[in-house]
């Protein structure tokens, strides 16, 4: 049987472990019980804004620390972010034409 992909890959692990916290710690702070906490950084439970907002102030992260690299923009490669920056500073007729010319180049 193979396994499903995750449904919503975070960093929640990764930011508790470096902060030295088990999921009864971090699920008891926000009242959440460990296999909850499990579930979430499993991708297995939606990760609804409030218990983002909650989960990120226990580890003193931004709520954008704990998404994936897929959703957040500043973990992307610092040319990614560049062209990121770039993008939503230009004026509409502009952004056509980035979005134009990356397509031929990534084809």
């Amino acid at each position: 049987m193979m396994k499903e992909p995750k449904k919503y890959p975070n960093r929640i692990r990764k930011l508790r472990k470096a902060r030295n916290l088990t999921q009864a710690k971090l699920g008891e702070a926000i009242g959440v019980s460990a296999a909850g906490i499990s579930q979430l950084e499993n991708g297995e439970r939606d990760l609804k804004i409030h218990r983002l907002r909650q989960i990120a102030g226990e580890l003193n992260v931004t709520p954008a620390d704990l998404l994936s690299a897929d959703d957040n923009p500043y973990l992307a490669a610092p040319q990614a972010r560049q062209l990121l920056d770039l993008y939503s500073r230009a004026d509409d007729r502009s952004r056509e034409a980035i979005l134009k010319v990356a397509e031929i180049l990534a084809n």
